[in-house]
């Protein structure tokens, strides 16, 4: 029998972190000498195993993000190569892992590894999460589920996965759906989610598109949200909102003008789980956002909802960048004609 192979692309991380003489963690050792720590089995090859970048995951942007997804297009369309494993800083992984979703097309095997603690710990879990990334992207039946993200034994879709702690070694979770697959012993795969429907864009994305993302607390000023927009000259806005996308009542007259000059605002939630839904009245409530103009995230973040966004901007009037975005949601999200 034949060995599969499967790609690793590296960007760094605390899964390629050790500590210097200062006792600082820096992104030092290269997915070749991550390699040499795991264990592999015998019937799988890792080649190519390439350092794309060796940097700190909270420096990862969207035109970083954007040559990752075009190198993997590259890497895919090789037809000896099975999948694919990334390995990425925790800090952001949730939103590389999105990005790459969004704009990779083929259905084969896309997983991030990553670490919570440094290659050079005694009890790292980076050797274990690599190991069952690689194992993960050469599984055919993970094919056609989109971009995954390894942690702790379990398998995330990018669009779900959210980082819920700081510093424990089960650091991950996809609130509301769950993992797509676990991990049980001897690497045995078990699928929870079988389909997952995907959206792509059909036309070229522009990293240097501008989309502002705010956090709205209580007591906000309309008019430093409208700072915000006039010195950034941005497309589009994200606001996480409050509870079910509801904004302090000062805003809703902003979100309202701001649409009217074509900003496209899409409103996110602050909760980690359930989503959002135009249900309140009332000035800053849901359904008065929604009248003046404001899109809805569903349950994606409010960073996930920025890169979207993004996405759908490039070469389009306002108009045609919503038509886009509600087009996109309605298949990420669900909400109708997608597949769960």
């Amino acid at each position: 029998m034949g060995t599969t192979r499967v790609a690793l692309l590296g960007t760094g991380g605390t899964i390629a972190s050790a500590s210097g003489a200062d006792g600082q963690l820096v992104a030092r050792r290269s997915v070749a000498e991550l390699l040499d720590g795991c264990d592999v089995p015998a019937d799988i090859s890792v080649e190519p195993a390439v350092d794309l970048d060796r940097i700190n995951s909270w420096d990862m942007d969207p035109r970083r993000m954007w040559r990752l997804a075009a190198r993997v297009q590259e890497v895919l369309a090789e037809p000896e190569v099975a999948g694919i494993v990334i390995t990425h800083g925790t800090d952001t992984i949730e939103e590389t892992a999105f990005a790459v979703d969004l704009v990779t097309a083929a259905d084969k095997p896309v997983v991030f590894a990553s670490a919570m603690r440094s290659a050079d710990s005694t009890s790292a879990d980076g050797p274990r999460n690599l190991s069952n990334a690689v194992a993960a992207a050469a599984s055919p039946e993970l094919r056609g589920l989109g971009v995954l993200v390894h942690a702790s034994d379990e398998l995330h879709a990018a669009r779900w996965v959210r980082k819920v702690h700081t510093h424990h070694v089960d650091a991950f979770s996809s609130p509301t759906f769950g993992p797509v697959a676990t991990i049980g012993p001897a690497g045995r795969l078990r699928l929870v989610h079988r389909r997952i429907a995907r959206w792509t864009p059909a036309w070229p994305l522009d990293p240097d598109v501008q989309v502002v993302a705010m956090t709205p607390y209580t007591g906000l000023t309309p008019d430093l949200v409208r700072a915000v927009i006039e010195h950034t000259g941005a497309r589009g806005l994200i606001l996480e909102g409050f509870g079910l996308g509801n904004l302090p009542g000062t805003l809703t007259s902003v979100v309202g003008d701001l649409t009217e000059r074509g900003v496209l605002v899409v409103i996110a939630s602050r909760v980690i789980a359930g989503g959002t839904f135009p249900v309140y009245g009332g000035d800053g409530g849901g359904v008065g956002l929604e009248s003046v103009g404001a899109v809805f995230a569903g349950g994606l973040s409010a960073a996930k909802a920025r890169l979207l966004l993004m996405c759908c901007l490039p070469g389009a009037s306002t108009a045609e960048a919503r038509a886009r975005l509600v087009h996109a949601l309605d298949v990420i999200d669900g909400r109708s004609g997608g597949e769960r």
